[in-house]
């Protein structure tokens, strides 16, 4: 508990977060004046799910918060000199991890809900478009909301792990950034133009952690957006992200003990 106290007064003295928070404030409030004056066909809703979507900013804002947060303690010597206090390796990346999550979610959750707050000012948040309502949509939307989490972890604990294999803020940049982005963006070309009508490959690229972000919008119904978001379509969503992101992170802390630190 002490480690993980420890994380949460670094976190709270991050000027590095601090800058990122603020800079995905000041641009959150700016796409949604920018989308609510385009007189494009969105509402609060529709917004904020679309923003939810737009994971190559979030793979940004993972890298450059894993390299700051994770990458320092070890140019610092900070995890070292835990290690040598007695707190187990274990311990040290479960904690760092944990609070690199939460800072994650606390550094991109003003994106998607202040841009869509000021389209739904203008527009309204187009409840009546969801084709659900009361107990049933609150449902619906907590379960959609557990998947796309869900669905972002793995990334998360990739970078953990680069982060943790390399140990250096400007190498964790220099690989994170590029694997992700390139990697997704190769991937989806092979399904585009090379295997164009194979399910087989949808599937297997749909539940591969580059993959998987864009997986709880592929069941969004354009006609009543939350009909298609059951149990039965998001469980899958939902497992597979906890399985990558176990093995990511297990690969990390395997590494991490074995490794000799200097």
């Amino acid at each position: 508990m002490n480690v993980l106290k420890c994380e949460f007064i670094k976190l709270k003295k991050s000027i590095a977060f601090k800058v990122t928070w603020l800079i995905t404030l000041c641009f959150s409030v700016l796409y949604g004046f920018m989308v609510s004056s385009s007189g494009d066909e969105y509402n609060g809703l529709s917004l904020l799910l679309n923003a939810f979507s737009d994971n190559m900013l979030y793979i940004i804002i993972g890298s450059v918060i894993a390299g700051l947060f994770i990458c320092n303690d070890f140019e610092n010597r900070t995890f070292q000199e835990s290690i040598t206090c007695g707190n187990s390796h274990l311990s040290v990346i479960a904690s760092k991890a944990f609070v690199y999550t939460l800072s994650m979610a606390l550094a991109c959750i003003p994106y998607p809900v202040i841009s869509g707050a000021i389209v739904a000012a203008k527009y309204g948040w187009g409840f009546e478009t969801v084709g659900v309502s009361g107990v049933d949509f609150a449902a619906r939307m907590a379960l959609l909301l557990v998947s796309i989490f869900f669905a972002y972890l793995p990334i998360m604990m990739f970078f953990v792990m680069v982060c943790f294999l390399v140990h250096k803020t400007g190498i964790s940049f220099a690989i994170n950034m590029p694997a992700m982005m390139i990697g997704t963006i190769v991937l989806q070309m092979i399904q585009k133009y090379l295997f164009p009508q194979s399910e087989i490959y949808a599937k297997i690229y749909g539940y591969s952690f580059p993959g998987l972000p864009t997986m709880p919008f592929v069941y969004l119904n354009e006609e009543a957006l939350l009909v298609d978001v059951t149990l039965n379509n998001y469980l899958p969503i939902i497992i597979a992200g906890t399985a990558w992101a176990v093995l990511l992170f297990t690969t990390a802390a395997v590494t991490f003990k074995k490794r000799d630190l200097k």
